[in-house]
């Protein structure tokens, strides 16, 4: 339910942005939207406790940023160039 609630509110052109910078030569850019919003229907909105990941809508919660904390070490190693 509520995840894909959510997905209805990405921003098409963060979305945009993050695809530019991706693609740009000499930067590594690590697409923080791939945790958030993992499939095109679907974005996080409660840790696995159910509690909140977002204090409001730019910052992360506690629980929020330890969820994110667990998918990011490996959200940047395969943003590396290889």
């Amino acid at each position: 339910g509520i995840e894909h609630f959510a997905a209805k509110f990405k921003n098409e052109e963060t979305k945009s942005l993050n695809d530019r910078l991706a693609g740009e030569k000499n930067i590594t850019f690590v697409d923080l939207m791939k945790i958030t919003c993992p499939k095109k229907t679907s974005c996080a909105v409660l840790s696995p406790n159910d509690t909140a990941i977002f204090f409001d809508p730019s910052h992360l919660s506690k629980d929020g940023a330890a969820y994110f904390g667990e998918s990011i070490a490996s959200l940047i190693n395969s943003s590396m160039p290889n």
